[in-house]
């Protein structure tokens, strides 16, 4: 992910939206999440943000080389990606409700989607383009992200504009259950 062709960063870092289950003991902090709906129902949606570290020098080989069709090798770049999430950090922005309020008078500034919007408008702000990334059938949680970040890296390779993904992500779990998946 080059900016204005400088070298690349070395953490990637992902916005997303789940409505999958977290697993780990903190759900605001959570190891992961599941191919499974969140245990709050289908339409929770959870907001966040994915820190995943990486090595700048592996992922420019990846974005140098020629598949054909220019450079840049997006789905070796996702493989590898997904190799590094050992050290990857999570934190879903907390959506703090208050059930006696409603709607009408619920604090905004309280909702995790609230907090997530608002960095991607600073981003906005400062000229980068947002994409939000719906992910496939069948698809974990770290191929979710690495896809995604592969998706960004190779949108950002060239200088110029920047383009931020977002990651939308649901419980895809491969298999085909009428009304469920």
């Amino acid at each position: 992910m080059q900016v204005s062709g400088g070298p690349l960063p070395t953490d990637a870092e992902l916005y997303y939206v789940t409505n999958r289950r977290h697993r780990g003991d903190n759900r605001w902090t959570p190891d992961s999440y599941g191919n499974d709906p969140s245990s709050h129902g289908t339409e929770n949606l959870r907001f966040g943000k994915v820190v995943l570290p990486y090595g700048p020098e592996e992922a420019q080989a990846h974005l140098g080389r020629d598949c054909g069709f220019g450079n840049g090798d997006g789905c070796t770049l996702s493989e590898y990606l997904v190799g590094t999430t050992d050290a990857a950090q999570i934190e879903a922005f907390e959506e703090r409700l208050a059930f006696e309020e409603n709607d009408a008078t619920q604090s905004r500034k309280r909702f995790g989607s609230t907090r997530a919007l608002a960095a991607l408008q600073e981003a906005m702000e400062e000229g980068s383009d947002v994409l939000i990334f719906v992910h496939g059938f069948n698809v974990d949680w770290w191929s979710a992200v690495a896809s995604a970040l592969s998706l960004e890296f190779m949108l950002n390779r060239v200088p110029g504009k920047r383009v931020r993904v977002v990651l939308l992500t649901w419980p895809s779990d491969g298999k085909k259950i009428p009304w469920w998946s």
